[in-house]
């Protein structure tokens, strides 16, 4: 949001869906029902669930950051498998 409240750049054209905010106070579940199922409903309804290519490349970015940390913890933590040599 910018100082004149107004929303720009990407955010204004694909908004990000938030879980519960877009649910709306309308939004009830049955309790008969499985978590899966309620997970699901919830997810669609609130829009989690749509394809938007900025979102999906916003998680892109975040699962290939984790990758690469875990990459380089490993490389970096490994531990030597011969003794060091003099």
């Amino acid at each position: 949001s910018c100082a004149n409240g107004k929303t720009s750049g990407a955010a204004a054209h694909a908004p990000l869906p938030t879980w519960p905010d877009a649910l709306g106070a309308n939004f009830h579940e049955r309790f008969d029902v499985p978590a899966p199922t309620v997970w699901h409903e919830e997810q669609v309804r609130s829009g989690i669930a749509t394809l938007d290519p900025v979102w999906g490349a916003l998680r892109l970015a975040s699962l290939l950051s984790c990758a690469l940390l875990w990459a380089v913890a490993s490389r970096v933590l490994r531990v030597p498998t011969e003794p060091a040599s003099p």
